[in-house]
């Protein structure tokens, strides 16, 4: 069985890998693999969440028992295939599958005409990037799924449901994440929509009902029994305890100040927290870049040089917000790493089509 499913897998890849046009976006596809073949042998050695999930669906008889936000929610998914005996190598290649569909989606999207353009667009391609969503992985889908809203997005008409599906699944992956999305879509239809008023006032209702929904969800991820500012104080004190005494990578929240978490986001391990540690000094390069990356975007910025459409300021305004939330609770170098997965994207895509003086929407299919 899982010969055969490994197979299906395979012959879509490469289906899709002659398709494709782009002599970039096939090297990608192998690129992605590259670091699916670590993922996996990392996962497997250090049994780690990505294990976990697996054990966890194996283990388990009753699937509705999984259908909870979070880790136990990655279980619920692959459950109907462990119980089929679909093993780990072969759920890893699946989840890296969708993941690198995601990608794909990103970069059909750069034209590289300028050294600029070259520049900003790199960002997709830093390693970590890739390793953290190249397996049975929350990131995998929060790449796939991140995709699949901005695909939405640049259409004049964006098919409403696949919206919904997208948000729901990453309500149930990370809450936090699909209602920072939701709020940005609100928001960015708000500012550069035309439609008319009673059409926004049925999205500002779709939106209520929808953060009201997921509110359940939001208190069983948080683990707690009211949604108040006491029970969420509660859970960063939870945060801060965790932090004293695990990782090696780990900083206490009570020694840091909200900017300094929001550099640890954005900007850390930065080569003095890599400790002869190879991975950090390879994740320090890749933060090396981003600061320039950053301080360059900021310079045209200023100089009044980039240009904010509704698809650039979605993905721009998404992205900070999802980095001005992060920064709340921030105290793990390793985990900073991984969280950049749910920014880096959006932003890599959001400053490259700022240098655009026109986005021209995707053209609707006859």
């Amino acid at each position: 069985m899982n010969i055969v499913f490994c197979l299906l897998i395979l012959s879509i890849v490469i289906y899709l890998f002659i398709k494709e046009t782009s002599l970039f976006v096939r090297l990608i596809y192998i690129y992605h693999y590259i670091f699916f073949y670590f993922n996996y042998k990392l996962n497997l050695i250090a049994k780690q969440d990505s294990y976990i999930f697996f054990e966890r669906a194996k283990e388990s008889s009753d699937i509705i028992a999984l259908l909870k936000p979070g880790n136990s929610f990655m279980s619920f998914l692959i459950y109907p295939l462990t119980s089929i005996n679909i093993n780990f190598f072969t759920l890893s290649f699946l989840f890296s599958t969708i993941s690198l569909i995601g990608f794909v989606i990103f970069f059909r999207e750069l034209k590289f005409k300028s050294l600029q353009s070259i520049f900003f667009a790199s960002l997709l391609i830093i390693p970590s990037l890739h390793f953290w969503s190249s397996g049975l992985s929350k990131e995998a889908l929060v790449v796939f799924f991140m995709a699949l809203i901005f695909s939405q997005m640049k259409k004049i008409k964006p098919v409403f449901i696949w919206l919904v599906i997208s948000l729901v699944f990453l309500l149930f992956i990370r809450p936090y994440l699909s209602l920072i999305i939701l709020m940005s879509l609100l928001l960015t239809f708000y500012l550069f929509s035309k439609k008319t008023r009673l059409y926004k006032i049925k999205l500002a209702l779709f939106s209520l009902v929808f953060f009201i929904c997921s509110l359940p969800i939001l208190k069983t991820f948080l683990k707690i029994e009211t949604i108040s500012i006491k029970a969420i104080t509660n859970v960063f004190a939870k945060i801060n305890s965790y932090s004293l005494d695990h990782g090696n990578s780990s900083i206490p929240i009570e020694t840091t100040n909200y900017l300094e978490r929001m550099n640890m986001v954005l900007f850390r391990p930065l080569f003095l927290d890599a400790k002869s540690s190879l991975v950090y000094y390879i994740i320090s390069f890749e933060n090396l870049f981003f600061l320039i990356t950053t301080i360059l975007f900021l310079y045209l910025l200023f100089r009044k040089k980039t240009y904010l459409n509704q698809i650039s300021f979605f993905l721009l305004s998404t992205s900070l917000l999802i980095i001005l939330f992060l920064s709340l609770y921030m105290y793990n170098l390793g985990l900073a790493s991984r969280m950049k997965v749910m920014f880096i994207p959006y932003l890599a895509l959001g400053i490259y089509l700022s240098q655009k003086k026109q986005f021209f929407y995707e053209k609707e299919a006859n």
